[in-house]
């Protein structure tokens, strides 16, 4: 049995969070950080999904800050117009920027010529939420 591909541009919008509020106030966690990003997601008409990585800012001997790239991407299972990724992506660092107390929050976005490809097996699950009971 083969795979079946989907094929779509590359692009990708990521920002970067630092875990502290502001320079000096108190740290959030990786889960805090996830939590309040579910919550936008559950409230936001088009929730993308994002990959979340660990990161680290550093500064000579004067600073250090753990923080993460948090990044959407044109995904070729449900692929979105590159404004929309954009608008998400936009909003979502917006909500974070105040939620957290952050001084600022960077955007970068990367779009490539590049093609990007899924694989998928025959017969994969359509979605990874749970059928409710007679479904």
């Amino acid at each position: 049995m083969e795979a079946k591909t989907k094929k779509t541009g590359t692009y990708e919008a990521a920002f970067y969070i630092g875990s502290k509020q502001g320079y000096h106030g108190p740290s959030f966690t990786k889960d805090e950080l996830i939590e309040e990003i579910n919550y936008f997601q559950d409230h936001h008409e088009l929730a993308m999904p994002v990959r979340i990585t660990d990161c680290t800012y550093t500064k000579g001997s004067t600073y250090r800050e753990d923080g993460w790239e948090v990044s959407a991407v044109l995904y070729p299972n449900f692929p979105q117009p590159i404004p929309k990724i954009n608008d998400f992506i936009e909003q979502l660092t917006e909500h974070l920027l105040w939620h957290f107390k952050q001084n600022r929050i960077t955007i970068r976005r990367i779009k490539s010529d590049e093609e990007t490809t899924m694989f998928e097996r025959p017969n994969a699950e359509k979605t990874h939420e749970k059928k409710i009971l007679g479904d």
